[in-house]
């Protein structure tokens, strides 16, 4: 395992390597106007896996690293069975970075969302309660590459406690309705999405998102479950009236 990455070392090295990329610069050198007198405001952005790569030249272990530093701080009684482990999600980062997305404020990663795309098999397990996220590899996910329909499972969405406000919940929440755009733009849609609530935030969120509790997971948390269709009611999906266009032109063409 490489070197832990704390708080903002993980892109104050960076910077020094990319000081001729000025939209990187200018990225990250907005920290001294930040608003931080009760430390839950901050100029906080979202950077997709692939975005951190490409300007912050980070590795794919640096990037994991703090993810999984950020869901020890903020999930108690986390096992290494429940989390995974680095060298497994490297393996899903390289191969889909853009199912990632980081909520930064000034050079430090503060929380994210990541989600993989479960073979039928997998899913089924997810859904009664038999998967862990250690189970999760590439044999168990389906590649994203052409067009169809496919299962979402959230691996974790996560706020570290300072941060955890409306602004912030939104910014990390637009940017997987965008990502869920590019997607449809490539006719890839999900049609089916499943997530395993460890917290009273994380079920509450589930709950918000349309979601309806299926069971207990087998070593811990709530298995929560939704059909795309249902979750379009929402106003988060709304405000992407081309996501909702695609999503809808798509399901007319199963009555077809």
């Amino acid at each position: 395992m490489t070197q832990r990455v704390y708080g903002r070392s993980i892109i104050s090295s960076a910077k020094r390597v990319i000081t001729n990329d000025k939209s990187a610069n200018e990225l990250v050198e907005n920290e001294n106007n930040v608003i931080q007198s009760d430390n839950t405001r901050a100029d906080t952005f979202t950077l997709s896996g692939q975005q951190m790569v490409d300007k912050y030249t980070l590795s794919a272990e640096q990037i994991l690293e703090r993810c999984i530093e950020i869901d020890y701080e903020t999930m108690e009684n986390l096992t290494e069975d429940s989390e995974g482990n680095l060298c497994q999600w490297v393996e899903l980062f390289n191969s889909f970075p853009d199912t990632w997305h980081m909520l930064m404020s000034d050079d430090d990663i503060v929380g994210y969302w990541h989600f993989v795309c479960l073979n039928d098999e997998s899913f089924e397990k997810a859904k009664n309660g038999e998967l862990l996220d250690g189970d999760i590899t590439i044999d168990t996910i389906e590649y994203m590459f052409l067009p169809g329909d496919y299962k979402g499972y959230f691996v974790g969405i996560a706020i570290l406690p300072n941060f955890r406000n409306v602004r912030n919940l939104q910014l990390l929440l637009n940017s997987f309705v965008e990502q869920l755009e590019v997607y449809a733009e490539h006719g890839i849609f999900f049609i089916e999405w499943c997530a395993n609530a460890f917290t009273k935030e994380g079920k509450a969120m589930c709950k918000s998102l349309r979601m309806e509790k299926l069971c207990d997971n087998k070593l811990d948390g709530e298995m929560f479950y939704a059909e795309f269709r249902s979750m379009m009611e929402l106003k988060v999906v709304n405000n992407s009236p081309r996501l909702v266009e695609l999503y809808r032109t798509h399901f007319d063409t199963w009555n077809d």
